[in-house]
C-alpha cells in the first residue's frame, strides 16, 4: 500500500477515535506533527459534576492519556514502532495506549483493540 493510501487509512482510524471520544464526552486533541509517537491526546473530565465542593487544590485532577493509532484493512497483527517512541511511551508519566483499528471493505471500523503500554 502506498504512503498516500496508508495516510488515508490512518485518517479513517483517527476519525473513528474522534467519533468514539465525542460519544463518551472525551476531549481529543490530535497531533499536528506525528514526530513524537502519539496521534491523539485524550482529556477526561474529573469525576463528579460541576465545581468541587472544597479547596480547588484538593480537587481531583484532570485525567489524560496519549494514544498511538494503528489502522489496517488487512488481518495485520503487528506493526513496527520506533525504539525512540517506545522509550518515550514507557518513560512518560502520562499513560500511553496503542489503538488498533481494523477496517472492513467499506473502510468502516469493524473492530478495535486498545492496548496499554
Amino acid at each position: 500500500m502506498g504512503s498516500d493510501a496508508a495516510s488515508m487509512i490512518g485518517r479513517v482510524g483517527l476519525a473513528a477515535l474522534e467519533t468514539w471520544a465525542a460519544q463518551a464526552s472525551i476531549t481529543i486533541n490530535p497531533s499536528l506533527n506525528d514526530e513524537r509517537g502519539w496521534d491523539a491526546l485524550l482529556q477526561f473530565d474529573p469525576p463528579g459534576e460541576g465545581m468541587p465542593s472544597g479547596p480547588l487544590d484538593s480537587a481531583a485532577p484532570q485525567r489524560t492519556c496519549m494514544v498511538q493509532i494503528k489502522t489496517t484493512t488487512t488481518g495485520q497483527k503487528s506493526w513496527s514502532i520506533k525504539l525512540s517512541n517506545w522509550r518515550l511511551m514507557i518513560s512518560d508519566p502520562i499513560p500511553w495506549f496503542i489503538l488498533v483499528v481494523h477496517l472492513d471493505a467499506n473502510r468502516a471500523a469493524a473492530a478495535a483493540y486498545l492496548v496499554h503500554v
